[in-house]
């Protein structure tokens, strides 16, 4: 019980401080100027014209039904479908001078669109006398029935002189099948604002929408209706969710995009973490998607698709390989109308929640009892979660929290995901695992142990769990045979409709608790002499560049742990992690991937054979100088 108090101290200290520092260098607060803003409440015929007919402005009686804010809007058409064909512009009139760089120069509005097949809406530049030019991508189909907030940047014309305008176009598409019109495109609250782009860290949406912006409709922030998807946000009062009441539409394809940021080094384990609940029907999924500069969206998430079995779950995506780089991340939602789907081919869709960039070390502690919450574990594709059980057991092995499926009540289908544990280090070797668990399953459901090895394949290891275990049981897996080449455990999931089952084809699920892993660390023995105390060497070279050597002496059986923290006290490696015979010896720590500076090695051993060393603390400091 000590050692799990002291384990969850530590924990808790380690996130205060990655949470002051990032809060210090993301947080920052932000003064937005406004250059200029249209609300479309007086008389806007001063600044704005039209130019092929179609716009109005006033109150809408169709399409979104009322304003974002305020009684008027601009749009299409105030009441009833726009006409076609069209090509009709709304038009700043009155030419302005776009910010310098330096002030991040940006157009934001709201937006509600509905349009048919071949119909579209998209925001046009020009510099004065020239061209017009898109600068957003073009908005078709539907929005979802929302209002949305997207952002166009201006800094490619940074001290220009422009005009902007609304381009509307529709086109009567031969063979459509029936009426080809919509509602159209209704605008409000436009405006160039200037001003800091900060990511908030963490972001849990408690103040709207913020510098995130949604591309193309559909997103929206706010507070989750009482009676639909996860019916609250996970935290507070406010999440992003593609639709905040009823359920989204088809075809949508729209990314929530995150003000841009520098991720840092890799040495500090960059790593994004995020709380989501979904729901979606045959053929629609979402991922998270990552960006440098102005590149090309890659996707850097699972595939989330059918459902998250109704609970909230925490999601763990690697940034280490975007170290350092300027980079924007997305929440990518995509649907589409499964024909022959044999009924309504929409659902609830995704919820989004505390998006927090983590640094700092990824704990990995000999037993994990989630007494302190995920932690470092995650939800591979949805449904895994921490907590409590209320079904199932009704209580965890040991404390009161385990990770399970689900906690209360039954698990959905089909699915497939794992529990994931933080990745290991690669000064580790995996010996043993040990866990005990309760599970039920129905018929086609199951839950396996599966090994990620070094070349990224997961590998299933037997028995397979399937019925029932009536009660918690113990499990133990030997990993001898791949302990080199671990690199992280899953606790897979699967679950599928059995076509004709006769009943409810769902259980309570799969519980987990009190997770044991043995760990053998890369170190030697120096020679057979048995050493009469314990002893830490000064590490050579020091200063060093990358590689040091640590020496040290055990003169009884006991429990070692060698650990480098940095200056902050953050832990930035692990070197011996062992039970150890008496004897003298070395390891070798490689700071490559760390920046220069001070950091201190720890020396931590516990006599197990029940002699009289008894136990044994040491600190050292250590220079990597470049």
């Amino acid at each position: 019980m000590h050692n799990r108090l002291l384990e969850t101290l530590m924990r808790l200290f380690v996130l205060f401080q990655l949470s002051f520092v990032l809060c210090l260098n993301l947080g920052r607060s932000q003064t937005i100027d406004t250059l200029w803003h249209e609300t479309w409440e007086g008389n806007p015929t001063a600044n704005w014209d039209v130019q092929g007919g179609q716009w109005q402005w006033g109150i809408p009686t169709s399409g979104p039904g009322s304003a974002y804010a305020g009684a008027n809007v601009a749009a299409t058409v105030l009441a009833g479908n726009y006409s076609e064909p069209a090509d009709a512009r709304l038009r700043r009139i009155v030419s302005f001078r776009v910010p310098p760089a330096t002030q991040n120069p940006r157009l934001r509005f709201w937006h509600w669109y509905s349009f048919n097949a071949g119909d579209y809406g998209r925001v046009e530049i020009r510099r004065v006398g020239q061209a017009w030019t898109p600068i957003s991508t073009d908005y078709d189909w539907t929005g979802s029935g929302v209002w949305t907030y997207p952002l166009i940047d201006l800094t490619a014309y940074a001290d220009s002189m422009i005009e902007i305008s609304f381009l509307f176009h529709s086109v009567d598409v031969v063979g459509n099948g029936g009426p080809d019109v919509g509602p159209g495109w209704y605008l409000d609250n436009v405006a160039v604002l200037m001003g800091p782009v900060l990511l908030n860290n963490p972001e849990g949406f408690e103040s709207g929408i913020g510098n995130w912006a949604a591309e193309r409709g559909t997103w929206e922030v706010g507070r989750p209706d009482s009676t639909n998807g996860p019916r609250r946000a996970y935290a507070g009062q406010n999440c992003a969710a593609t639709v905040l009441r009823g359920n989204y539409a088809e075809p949508v394809d729209s990314r929530l995009i995150s003000p841009r940021f520098t991720v840092p080094p890799a040495a500090n384990n960059p790593r994004l973490r995020f709380w989501h609940w979904y729901s979606f029907s045959t053929g629609d999924d979402a991922t998270l998607e990552i960006r440098v500069g102005n590149g090309a969206w890659t996707r850097i998430s699972n595939l989330y698709n059918a459902t998250g079995s109704g609970v909230w779950t925490s999601a763990y995506v690697d940034l280490s390989p975007f170290a350092n780089a300027a980079v924007q991340i997305a929440l990518r939602f995509y649907s589409v109308d499964v024909v022959g789907n044999g009924g309504p081919d929409v659902s609830t869709g995704w919820y989004v929640d505390e998006v927090r960039l983590v640094t700092g070390s990824i704990l990995l502690p000999n037993v994990e009892f989630f007494e302190s919450g995920i932690n470092d574990w995650s939800g591979e594709r949805g449904t895994w979660e921490v907590g409590i059980p209320t079904s199932g057991p009704r209580r965890a092995y040991q404390g009161q929290n385990c990770a399970a499926t689900v906690l209360t009540g039954d698990y959905a289908e089909p699915v497939d995901s794992r529990l994931l544990s933080p990745p290991f280090s690669a000064l580790l070797r995996t010996n043993s695992l040990r866990f005990w668990h309760w599970f039920c399953f129905n018929a086609g459901d199951y839950g396996e142990v599966q090994v990620k090895l070094l070349s990224g394949q997961w590998r299933s290891l037997p028995p397979r769990f399937v019925n029932s275990s009536v009660v918690w049981s113990n499990s133990y897996y030997d990993l001898t045979a791949y302990r080199d080449s671990i690199r992280q455990i899953g606790f897979y999931f699967h679950s599928v409709d059995v076509v004709g089952n006769g009943g409810p084809d769902v259980c309570s699920g799969w519980y987990i608790d009190s997770v044991a892993f043995s760990f053998t660390t890369a170190v030697s023995e120096l020679n057979g002499i048995e050493p009469s105390t314990f002893y830490l060497s000064q590490n050579y070279p020091n200063p060093f560049n990358p590689s040091t050597k640590i020496n040290f002496s055990i003169p009884t059986t006991s429990f070692a742990m060698l650990k480098v923290f940095d200056i902050l006290g953050k832990e930035v490696a692990t070197l011996v992690n062992e039970e150890l015979k008496p004897g003298s010896y070395e390891t070798t720590f490689d700071g490559k991937d760390l920046s220069s500076g001070v950091y201190f090695y720890r020396l931590r051993a516990r006599q197990t054979d029940g002699g009289q060393a008894g136990s044994f603390v040491q600190t050292k400091k250590l220079v990597l100088l470049r």
